[in-house]
């Protein structure tokens, strides 16, 4: 039976670290009896994005991955918000699938209550205010950009409901190569042409560098008039061509000996089953 009487269950306010030390305590009670403490689950992403001079620029790889095993060479993370506003997702892959459809249909709602086209920063808070009430339980971290009246945005979500309101950002198990190559060359006001490449650079910096990252490379270029979803913009680790064949001819490996067992059977009952053709 685990000892629930050292667990403190009500903190007297401020700040409190009882759950810290209850996770201890019932880790190492759980050890006692045989048990091992649940791990959380590793996931493997890269996505990036940029505020340009005349809009966002999103970025994401496309494996999606089950532990060790590649699920999917070329899953979607790039997703739909509104006309105006999309969102990467990294995380779990479910999570972050229905997260963004529910986020969408509310703004569809919203947008046709108010008669105004939706905002960047509407969509951020109604992101972080669902995941902060789930306490992280739903693990999706998003990457959420586009260009409403006020200009463009980027905003990046993390599972527990904190977010960032940056010029760029890179999220994901590859985020910290991709951050690396965005934190060295971005620049204030780029073309779209200079923004891309460099988003292009990141997202292939996750993939060459994160086992939980790889395939091809999705872009989605969000300007105030036009929206333009490039899948995929580039193809970085092609599959390489088969230069020959690589099978064992006959013979090449000897037969030492070869014993032959012949198995003696009897029919013991035979019944014949007849179809009804009426």
């Amino acid at each position: 039976m685990l000892n629930c009487e050292r667990v403190s269950l009500l903190p007297n306010g401020g700040f409190s670290f009882e759950n810290c030390r209850r996770n201890n305590i019932l880790k190492d009670d759980l050890c006692k009896l045989g048990y091992k403490a649940p791990k959380p689950t590793k996931t493997g992403t890269t996505i990036a994005g940029l505020v340009f001079k005349d809009g966002v620029i999103l970025g994401s790889d496309t494996r999606a991955t089950d532990d060790m095993v590649v699920a999917n060479k070329n899953c979607i993370k790039i997703h739909y918000i509104t006309p105006n506003i999309y969102c990467c997702g990294a995380g779990v892959a479910a999570d972050a699938e229905i997260t963004t459809q529910l986020i969408s249909s509310n703004m569809e709602l919203h947008a046709l209550s108010t008669g105004r086209q939706p905002r960047v920063a509407t969509v951020n808070r109604m992101i972080k205010q669902m995941l902060f009430r789930y306490q992280g339980h739903i693990g999706a971290s998003l990457l959420v950009g586009g260009v409403d009246f006020t200009g463009p945005h980027i905003y990046s979500i993390h599972p527990h409901g904190s977010t960032d309101k940056v010029p760029f950002t890179a999220m994901g198990s590859g985020g910290s190569a991709a951050i690396a190559v965005l934190e060295d060359r971005f620049k204030a006001n780029m073309e779209m042409e200079e923004a891309k490449q460099l988003v292009r650079g990141a997202i292939l910096a996750g993939i060459l560098g994160d086992l939980g990252s790889g395939s091809n490379v999705d872009l989605c270029i969000i300007t105030k008039d036009n929206v333009e979803f490039i899948r995929p913009f580039d193809v970085p680790t092609k599959r390489g061509v088969r230069q020959g064949k690589y099978q064992y001819k006959r013979g090449t490996t000897a037969i030492t000996s070869e014993s032959v067992t012949p198995l003696e059977l009897e029919l013991v009952e035979e019944v014949v089953h007849s179809i009804d053709m009426e």
